[in-house]
């Protein structure tokens, strides 16, 4: 994607002692782009409002939790968001933009480490991501790292596993997911 984060909101408010799935709130999804200065709206020094972005739906509901990952596999992050008394909601990125800039994805596995490498830091580029599947209640997320990098085609890895293992690499394929093993070359 183009290397920005992105926030997504499932929270419902205020909880009411006694909530109904229709007294919840329209789901938020806040994108983190480069903004011109005429398009920013400034709150304080340090804090700036962005647009917000479509998020898919204007249905009032009531969300638990939400999970993050890939769930198609095409290099965009997804977000599933439980509902009090629904089903689980797909927002699936089919972003215009996210098209035209590379990213990487990583699947750690251990070998030293726990088998998924949870808890290794991996930077990428710049970008520094934790292995984690945690982040929303009740909810796992993709235990696969993303990473975007805009235009960048290529990726210069650096992964510090919980072992202590020091791991660097070098990626002039992207725009892929690699499956790296503790202490090995992909």
């Amino acid at each position: 994607m183009t290397g920005w984060p992105a926030k997504h909101d499932a929270a419902s408010g205020d909880v009411a002692p006694i909530e109904t799935p229709t007294t919840g709130q329209p789901s938020d999804l806040l994108i983190v782009v480069s903004v011109a200065a005429s398009e920013r709206v400034c709150l304080s020094q340090s804090v700036w409002m962005l647009p917000l972005a479509d998020a898919g739906t204007s249905e009032p509901m009531s969300g638990r939790g939400a999970a993050f990952g890939d769930t198609n596999n095409d290099g965009w992050m997804d977000v599933i968001v439980t509902r009090l008394g629904g089903t689980p909601l797909l927002f699936e990125n089919r972003s215009a933009s996210a098209a035209k800039s590379h990213w990487l994805g990583i699947q750690l596995e251990g070998v030293k480490s726990n088998r998924d490498g949870l808890g290794a830091r991996v930077d990428v580029n710049g970008q520094t991501r934790f292995a984690t599947t945690s982040g929303s209640y009740l909810s796992a997320s993709d235990p696969r790292l993303h990473f975007g990098l805009g235009d960048k085609s290529h990726a210069d890895v650096e992964i510090h596993w919980p072992s202590g293992v020091h791991q660097k690499l070098s990626l002039d394929a992207v725009d892929r997911y690699v499956a790296v093993k503790e202490g090995t070359n992909p």
